[in-house]
């Protein structure tokens, strides 16, 4: 492990940091760079015009003067050079994006998902992937972000398990691609990726995200920062029932035999679908099925929510299509299992993992900018 910065380290930091604050400022002149960094004018205007040589940011006239003399330059994103790909692999569907760095999603992708086998899935994640950089044409993209179910390690980019896809196990699946398509690939869980593309533009700094489906992934954001480690969080493998069925997880009565939609189609021996109908029509069966669910899922999310003391929850899945079956008395639940701090509810479309992905994938696609090698500091 490297033990110290040496000066050409410093220097692409440095310009990481300025795109990053540009990036967030959306216009800003050199002064206030200068400023706000405290780097010396000659770091920021060498920093700056390698920047905008490399087409990540451009020059635009201040709308406001300054009084006196010039109007000085504001420097802006560049919207139109360097893009990333964003993918969300999930049982119910692949999914892409194409983003630039404003952020703005130019144009989107999907497909259904092939879960029989690891090369059928890997097939048809690489299909996807090289039907949007046959889209994006001569675009130059500088990554590739990948949104993945099940057990994840993001940090050397391997999905570890996905109980849905048969020999699926210990896939290298950001080499593989990386290899494949001769892009930096970064690989990271579902249910992050969906919570950072929900706080990505907001003051949000500690949220729990509860994604139900045909499985269960939930993610945390704490003080502004989410919580990573493989195995972390998987609140769909948590017990629900002790003693109860076998999951495909190797561990008996977890929630998601009880609360996602395979799981709980999987104990009917129906298909989810006939198993709402079914409910829909009053069959007291199907409708105790999903009066457990409330109740099961009410209480390992106020669990969660109880440990880490956070009562603000964003919803997503499919499973929340269905919320006429279930969503009322799960609200009764958590209300009882939560009387002092009551849980507060949001949604967002799981269509936004992919976003989330691509800009997870773009933050450290910048972070990794070879630029300013010939700048002064």
């Amino acid at each position: 492990m490297k033990k110290y910065i040496n000066q050409q380290d410093m220097k692409q930091a440095n310009a990481a940091d300025i795109l990053f604050l540009i990036r967030e400022c959306g216009q800003i002149t050199r002064k206030q760079i200068e400023a706000l960094t405290g780097l010396s004018w000659a770091a920021v205007s060498g920093i700056t015009a390698r920047l905008i040589e490399h087409g990540y940011i451009t020059e635009c006239k201040s709308a406001q003067s300054t009084g006196a003399g010039r109007t000085p330059f504001q420097l802006e994103i560049n919207g139109a050079d360097h893009f990333v790909i964003g993918l969300d692999v999930n049982s119910s569907g692949l999914r892409a994006v194409l983003i630039n760095l404003k952020n703005t999603v130019l144009q989107s992708w999907s497909h259904p998902a092939d879960f029989t086998s690891r090369q059928s899935l890997l097939n048809g994640i690489t299909a996807l992937t090289k039907q949007v950089l046959a889209s994006a044409g001569k675009r130059h993209i500088l990554g590739v972000g990948v949104a993945m179910q099940g057990l994840v390690d993001a940090k050397n980019g391997i999905s570890i398990r996905l109980p849905q896809c048969k020999n699926w196990s210990q896939v290298p699946l950001a080499q593989l691609l990386q290899n494949t398509l001769r892009l930096p690939v970064f690989l990271e869980h579902d249910p992050n990726c969906i919570l950072y593309a929900r706080t990505a533009d907001s003051d949000a700094d500690n949220a729990i995200l509860l994604r139900v489906d045909n499985g269960i992934g939930m993610a945390v954001m704490l003080d502004g920062r989410i919580l990573d480690r493989p195995g972390m969080f998987e609140l769909g493998h948590t017990t629900a029932v002790p003693d109860g069925p076998r999951c495909d997880c190797g561990r008996n009565g977890c929630l998601e035999l009880y609360a996602s939609q395979s799981g709980m189609a999987q104990l009917a021996q129906m298909p989810f679908a006939q198993l709402a109908q079914q409910a829909r029509a009053q069959d007291s069966a199907a409708k105790q099925r999903f009066a457990d669910m409330a109740r099961h899922l009410a209480t390992a999310l106020c669990n969660a929510a109880h440990l880490l003391h956070i009562p603000e929850v964003v919803l997503c899945g499919d499973m929340w299509n269905y919320n006429d079956l279930f969503y009322d008395a799960f609200i009764q639940h958590t209300a009882r299992l939560c009387p002092d701090r009551p849980l507060c509810f949001s949604t967002i479309d799981v269509e936004n993992a992919a976003l989330g992905a691509a800009l997870i994938a773009l933050e450290r696609s910048i972070s990794q900018l070879q630029i300013g090698k010939e700048d002064t500091q």
